[in-house]
């Protein structure tokens, strides 16, 4: 399953973004316990990457991926 979720950056917009990167790295997200990680193109990234809007970004996209079988893949890759 993919859920898509479009939020639209105004004043609200963006603290509710900083909101969402704090829920995403609160414990007890991964298998072992530990806080949740963030990923770009290159692998794991800081929070500090994501936390401040692009110049001219309207929106943030956030995409929930949860495969049938995820206890059979290393979704990292």
């Amino acid at each position: 399953m993919v859920k898509a979720h479009v939020v639209r950056l105004s004043a609200n917009g963006a603290k509710a973004a900083r909101l969402h990167l704090r829920y995403i790295e609160r414990d007890g997200v991964e298998k072992d316990g530990s806080k949740g990680v963030f990923y770009d193109a290159g692998g794991s990234a800081r929070r500090a990457t994501f936390e401040q809007p692009r110049i001219g970004e309207q929106h943030q996209f956030r995409l929930i991926v949860s495969p049938e079988d995820a206890v059979e893949l290393d979704l990292t890759d």
